[in-house]
Order: C-alpha cells, then sequence, then structure tokens
C-alpha cells in the first residue's frame, strides 16, 4: 500500500493506496513512452533556459508537484510547496 501511494504521489495522483482505473492506467505506460516524456521535458528546459532574458532571477513553478523554487545567482534561494488551481466559487 506505501509502494502505491508512493507511486502515486510520484504521479501526480491522489495518494488514496487503492489501484483503480487512473492509478492503473499509469501503471501501465511503457517505459519507452516515460522516457520519450523525460526526454521531451529536458529538451524543452534546455529551451526555455537557453532563451531566458539572461536575467539571473527566475521562480519555477512545478505545477504537477505544487512545488515552487526561487532562483537568484544560479542558487536555489527558497523552496516552498504551493497552491495550484482556481479559486472556488
Amino acid at each position: 500500500m506505501e509502494a502505491v501511494k508512493r507511486f502515486q504521489r510520484r504521479h501526480a495522483l491522489k495518494d488514496d493506496g487503492t489501484v483503480g482505473a487512473t492509478t492503473q492506467k499509469a501503471l501501465n505506460v511503457p517505459v519507452t513512452r516515460r522516457i520519450a516524456e523525460i526526454d521531451a521535458t529536458l529538451e524543452h528546459m534546455r529551451q526555455f533556459m537557453a532563451e531566458s532574458t539572461g536575467d539571473d532571477r527566475m521562480v519555477v513553478v512545478n505545477i504537477p508537484r505544487f512545488h515552487l523554487q526561487a532562483i537568484y545567482d544560479g542558487e536555489v534561494r527558497l523552496c516552498s510547496r504551493v497552491i495550484v488551481g482556481k479559486p472556488s466559487t
């Protein structure tokens, strides 16, 4: 159950420890597809960094992980969990 929860957290799924339809679908993704996704993400990050304005300050928000990093002078100066989404009405 703990291993399933870790997997769910790593894949931004509800970490309830049960293998429902969404978790099963994520478990069944072939390794070649995961590698392709990682390659695409790395390429995106390389392009992003190459196109940066030259400013040595940036804020990076990893939406699936609900995580923020503030970077200044090439060093991470702040790490924080964040709330992502729309305000409730």
